[in-house]
C-alpha cells in the first residue's frame, strides 16, 4: 500500500490513494477517473486499464484492499474536498 498525497503551489486539492502490487498500480481518485496499469506490460503507465473489462477482476481486488486500508487507519480520504483550479469546491 502507498499512500500519496501531492501539494504544490496550486489553489487546487486533488485527493487520491494509491496502492500496488508486483505488477499492478492502482489510483483511486477522489474526483475524476481512477487508474489502474500492468506494470509489466506497461511501465511507464502509459495505458489506463480501469474500464478494460480484462482487468475487472484486479480492479476489485485492489479497490476493495485500498478501501479495507483506508478503513484500518481511519484515514479521512473520503471525507476530503477536491476543488478546481481556482480553489472551488468539486463535488464527487
Amino acid at each position: 500500500m502507498v499512500d500519496v498525497e501531492y501539494y504544490n503551489k496550486q489553489k487546487w486539492v486533488h485527493p487520491l490513494r494509491v496502492i500496488r502490487s508486483d505488477r499492478y498500480k492502482y489510483v483511486d481518485h477522489l474526483v475524476g477517473m481512477d487508474e489502474l496499469y500492468d506494470l509489466q506490460q506497461d511501465p511507464d503507465e502509459i495505458h489506463n486499464l480501469i474500464d478494460d473489462p480484462g482487468y475487472g477482476q484486479v480492479r476489485e481486488q485492489l479497490s476493495r484492499r485500498l478501501g479495507a486500508w483506508i478503513e484500518e487507519h481511519s484515514d479521512p480520504f473520503y471525507q476530503l474536498q477536491a476543488t478546481n483550479l481556482t480553489g472551488a469546491p468539486v463535488t464527487p
